[in-house]
């Protein structure tokens, strides 16, 4: 894994915690099964897809 999957993980994270402390939402939206998954599922959908095809093998 790449410094910048790392990074790019991080700062996601950063925006989302981010985001939900200046609009003052509630950490258990994530006990909300289609908001967890939107929001995880989606980020690992999206590393997975920043990678070649030749890189997996």
């Amino acid at each position: 894994m790449e410094i910048t999957t790392l990074l790019g993980v991080l700062v996601g994270i950063i925006a989302v915690v981010g985001a939900m402390i200046f609009k003052h939402i509630s950490f258990t939206v994530f006990l909300n099964p289609a908001a967890f998954f939107v929001i995880f599922v989606g980020t690992v959908a999206t590393i997975l897809n920043s990678f070649l095809f030749h890189h997996r093998q």
